[in-house]
């Protein structure tokens, strides 16, 4: 592949003035997606470790579980649920007005 090279502009001023500026978006989509991720991780923790000991490794998701059908608490693990749903929809809602403005 040719490379181009602009006008006085170094290597490292290439990176930090065109390319960095391009990939920054794109991180930021990224970025939200593992966090949605991380918390929708149930079944790994649960096979591996159970929770780990003393709960050390129980992700939010399977508290709620527990909480849910063990202890049969239907409405608390109910009531947490619709939070973390809220909690999560407020991340995704201002990263993405976040990304329209342009911001950095």
């Amino acid at each position: 592949m040719k490379q181009v090279k602009l006008m006085g502009a170094s290597r490292w001023d290439q990176f930090r003035f065109i390319t960095l500026p391009q990939l920054i978006p794109i991180g930021r989509v990224i970025i939200l997606l593992q966090i949605l991720a991380s918390y929708k991780v149930f079944a790994q923790i649960l096979l591996i470790t159970g929770g780990g000991p003393s709960g050390a490794t129980r992700p939010l998701i399977q508290y709620i579980y527990e909480v849910g059908f063990t202890q049969n608490n239907l409405g608390y693990a109910a009531t947490m649920s619709y939070a973390l749903f809220v909690i999560l929809l407020a991340l995704s809602i201002i990263q993405l007005k976040h990304q329209r403005m342009g911001g950095e």
